[in-house]
């Protein structure tokens, strides 16, 4: 497949089951999907979000994805508009992510993310704001690390930050 091509991912899923180990989320089942076009200097698409689970409880999510390759400078975006119902109660939430990625040291891509939410659009000033940096470097074929540190802004309450690593192994 070349460069310049259609590109679609769906996701029929459930979630919650007993006989999982650790924590317990609320039982449901939903679809998520995405798609859009990819050409070597950019690509746009959308993603499609729903969740059916107990109580009554009913999600949604949709919006248009994007990135920008200006080599050696990726940038990344999302923005998604987001309806939660729970007992009856509809809510409704905004949400967009930027990232810039450097794509300029070989195996090795600084990147930093700007993160926005409004998790209820009918209450005023309760949005926050999450920035992040870091670091993917490709250590050796089929393993990655990833590093990175974040810093939340809420808006009427605490902030936080945090410090990540993880690991990643593929096996081909």
């Amino acid at each position: 497949v070349g460069a310049n091509y259609g590109w679609a991912n769906l996701a029929v899923w459930g979630q919650g089951a007993d006989w999982w180990p650790g924590d317990r989320l609320s039982q449901g089942h939903g679809i998520t999907a995405q798609g859009g076009f990819r050409k070597l200097g950019y690509t746009l698409g959308g993603s499609l979000h729903f969740m059916s689970g107990e109580g009554g409880r009913e999600e949604f999510m949709a919006g248009p994805l994007w990135s920008l390759n200006l080599y050696p400078v990726i940038w990344l975006g999302e923005l998604a508009y987001r309806q939660d119902q729970i007992d009856g109660e509809l809510t409704h939430a905004a949400h967009a992510l930027h990232e810039i990625q450097f794509l300029g040291l070989k195996g090795l891509t600084p990147r930093l993310r700007y993160e926005w939410t409004d998790p209820n659009m009918d209450i005023i000033d309760n949005h926050s704001h999450r920035i992040e940096a870091g670091v993917e470097w490709n250590v050796y074929k089929y393993i990655q690390l990833n590093i990175a540190y974040r810093n939340d802004i809420n808006v009427g309450r605490a902030n936080s930050s945090a410090l990540l690593a993880m690991i990643h192994f593929w096996l081909n």
